[in-house]
């Protein structure tokens, strides 16, 4: 009887299939190991002190601080006091509506 070489490859896949479904099925099957005994209570050393820890962190904040339109008129804008593009400086009146005006403070 005359054994080609697919014959061959075929039984070694076979068997590395089966090798490999059998490990499977133990690892999966086969109850845990058992937990190593301990003891059931345990004694310590207590002692009364103050427990305290630290941690330092370096921390960076920035505010960029801008000229802020603040605005107290309520009710309808009348005139506009700056033209589009216009470069204000602080304290400048902006917007006039009724009896109040907005001005830029500088933040």
């Amino acid at each position: 009887m005359v054994v080609s070489r697919s014959q061959i490859a075929i039984v070694v896949a076979l068997l590395a299939a089966g090798t490999t479904f059998g490990w499977a099925a133990r690892t999966i099957f086969s109850p845990p190991p058992p937990l190593p005994e301990g003891a059931a209570f345990s004694l310590i050393d207590v002692q009364e002190r103050e427990l305290s820890g630290s941690i330092n962190l370096n921390a960076v904040a920035a505010w960029t601080g801008g000229d802020q339109l603040l605005n107290q008129v309520g009710g309808v804008l009348t005139q506009r006091l700056v033209g589009s593009g216009d470069t204000v400086g602080s304290g400048r009146r902006r917007l006039h509506g009724g009896s109040r005006s907005s001005c830029c403070c500088s933040g």
